[in-house]
């Protein structure tokens, strides 16, 4: 029964990752780091308490929440967006880190004694979020990429430990990278106007 929830939630994060690297429209992007947390929560769920996994959804809603509400609508879109070729890149390298988190997920059992749908799940998110930050130049895609690393991050750490004090250290840490990049949003959107 659990292993079809941990499908499901792989199934989540591989969906909605690509709609954050691919698409330019921000609500949708937005509405895919929902899912992810969604999926996040989870894939927490395997092996941590119902309702301690479910803080890691309300903090991502939460997140989400204050991103959409910091006026980041007015934000120009760079040209480099459009290109197709500059997309199929994004593409490739997407798919290109789900193959090599898939090859390489009966080795990282040993390394990491869980389950292989949390390995799958947070290394996918650790890695995509990595490609997000790392090489679009935006501000709003460096502050997802960081929100789907610590997502991953999050996934990875939970099957050690299980600790509600971590849970909300952790939520904190999503929180303040939320509160930082809408400030910097709302900054360059000022600048933008002046």
């Amino acid at each position: 029964m659990l292993q079809n929830f941990a499908v499901f939630a792989l199934g989540i994060i591989l969906l909605s990752s690509l709609i954050v690297v691919l698409l330019d429209n921000l609500n949708y992007r937005l509405i895919g780091l929902l899912l992810i947390y969604l999926a996040e929560s989870i894939l927490i769920a395997l092996v941590w308490p119902l309702g301690l996994a479910s803080i890691k959804f309300v903090i991502g809603t939460i997140c989400v929440i204050i991103l959409f509400n910091s006026n980041i609508s007015n934000v120009s879109t760079n040209d480099k967006k459009t290109n197709i070729s500059y997309q199929m890149l994004k593409a490739v390298i997407s798919i290109l880190v789900w193959l090599l988190v898939f090859y390489f997920s009966s080795n990282l059992i040993q390394v990491f004694p869980t389950n292989q749908y949390l390995i799958r799940g947070s290394f996918i998110l650790i890695g995509l979020g990595i490609i997000q930050f790392g090489i679009v130049s935006d501000k709003i895609s460096v502050i997802i990429g960081l929100l789907m690393f610590f997502a991953g991050f999050e996934i990875l750490y939970s099957t050690f430990e299980t600790s509600v004090l971590l849970a909300g250290l952790l939520a904190i840490v999503n929180l303040g990278v939320a509160f930082v990049g809408s400030y910097f949003l709302a900054l360059g959107n000022t600048e933008l106007e002046n």
